[in-house]
């Protein structure tokens, strides 16, 4: 019995790119706490695509077809002019924006999506200004390090009886050291305590 040839494209072919979007989300876990706005917009913009059409109507600042704006960005993942993109690789990029990254950017009041007609056009003032917290293990370990490397490089000197350091006694020692590790320790804290604004544009070219 002869095999009938399967269809190039199914109904789940055309849902692939979405569900392999989705699948990459995180599912909230309802015992975690609600992340703050600066996070979610971060963690919603760190998947390419969403960051590709957000920067794409960001430059346009207009609203476009979702056709437009999906053809744009498959020319950025696939780096080739806009003219060289095919249907096929517009099409799966125009069906995960329809049916899922538009939504949630909506959601988060990043675009507005008008799903009916297939428009997208960005929010006035999309690009909010965001808070980051200092990376604390990193900002320890540079503390540690540079106290650790001045404490090494100040007692060999005086060992070594080099000139200023030669001319400490050890008590004078001892105290210049604990001088050295207390103004570490509160550049640390300072550092912690600090919450630099950036423009969310600034963001986004640090996640590239």
């Amino acid at each position: 019995m002869a095999h009938q040839p399967a269809s190039s494209r199914t109904p789940d072919a055309e849902r692939t790119a979405f569900d392999d979007d989705e699948r990459g989300e995180a599912s909230p876990d309802a015992n975690d706490p609600a992340p703050d706005r600066s996070e979610a917009l971060i963690e919603l913009l760190a998947n390419a695509r969403r960051r590709y059409l957000w920067q794409h109507l960001r430059r346009e600042d207009s609203e476009i077809p979702l056709q437009e704006a999906s053809r744009a960005v498959a020319a950025r993942e696939l780096d080739k002019p806009p003219s060289a993109v095919t249907y096929d690789e517009r099409k799966s990029v125009y069906t995960s924006l329809l049916q899922f990254h538009c939504p949630k950017m909506a959601d988060a009041g990043l675009i507005e999506f008008d799903r009916r007609a297939a428009r997208v056009s960005p929010c006035e003032g999309s690009n909010p200004v965001v808070e980051l917290e200092p990376d604390r293990r990193r900002v320890g370990a540079t503390v540690l390090g540079a106290v650790g490397l001045s404490t090494l490089v100040t007692v060999g000197a005086w060992r070594l009886g080099l000139p200023v350091f030669g001319a400490l006694t050890l008590e004078a020692l001892a105290v210049s050291l604990g001088i050295a590790v207390a103004v570490a320790c509160s550049l640390y804290y300072s550092v912690l305590r600090s919450t630099p604004a950036v423009e969310f544009d600034e963001v986004l070219r640090r996640l590239r």
